[in-house]
């Protein structure tokens, strides 16, 4: 579905994934036992433009046109929100190597307002990636800082499990704001009262096992996010105890 189509005021849960697999990655577990019904909106869920070369990242996934690319992804996104219960909702932006780095992204602006009023609203921390610190940026401009409303803010998987500190036996991440990656501390200094203590959400058992087939719906980037630069930790991606095991979650404190 098309976000202006979208009656956003029946959700309870809403969660704006950069990315057509960053739901997945990052929430399944805090999704399946959200307050239903749940939407995933995908921001850059827009086709790229015709006419133009595929991108590296695409061309690395087995893809030789752009147009391909996005039709699998959607396919790949839609069996993946049927498998965390929620309904896919899709922004027009085409992914970053198909627009200009600094266009603003098209829809967000409206669909977080509307969203917050009636839901509760879950965006990227933007840790260790670049294109979710812009989804982040403008979801906060457009939600204000002191206007009352608390979004949810999550770790970007696998991106965040990289740090030593996010998944370490005492859970550091949980206990102690100076263990928060850079992001996240200056995250809170933008709020009167900080940000709250992060809620963890172990992924085990069968939250596992629904997590793991909502992520390999997404198969078609596996290979490459496993390997990024960014997670090049010693840990398997699909690890039972892995860089996905552990999600978390923090919110603005109410004071």
């Amino acid at each position: 579905m098309s976000a202006p189509s979208v009656d956003l005021s029946r959700y309870r849960t809403v969660v704006v994934s950069p990315h057509f697999d960053d739901a997945a990655l990052s929430l399944s577990a805090v999704l399946m036992t959200a307050p239903g019904p749940v939407a995933v909106v995908t921001v850059h869920g827009g086709r790229p433009p015709a006419g133009v070369k595929v991108s590296s990242w695409d061309y690395d996934c087995g893809f030789s046109a752009p147009e391909d690319a996005y039709e699998t992804r959607v396919r790949e996104d839609a069996l993946a929100c049927e498998c965390l219960g929620a309904d896919q909702i899709l922004l027009v932006n085409p992914d970053s190597p198909y627009r200009q780095p600094d266009e603003p992204l098209v829809g967000l602006d409206e669909l977080v307002r509307r969203a917050a009023a009636t839901a509760d609203l879950y965006l990227p921390a933007g840790i260790n990636q670049p294109d979710h610190g812009r989804v982040r940026d403008q979801s906060i401009a457009a939600l204000g800082t002191d206007s009352g409303v608390r979004p949810f803010f999550y770790a970007d998987l696998p991106y965040a499990a990289a740090l030593s500190s996010y998944a370490d036996e005492g859970s550091t991440f949980l206990t102690s704001p100076e263990a928060w990656p850079s992001e996240v501390r200056v995250l809170g200094g933008r709020y009167e009262h900080g940000l709250d203590l992060p809620r963890g959400v172990p992924v085990t058992g069968k939250l596992w096992e629904a997590k793991r087939r909502a992520v390999l719906c997404h198969a078609s980037q596996l290979s490459l996010v496993a390997c990024m630069d960014e997670v090049a930790v010693p840990q398997p991606l699909l690890g039972v105890d892995g860089l996905l095991a552990l999600e978390v979650v923090w919110r603005p404190s109410a004071g």
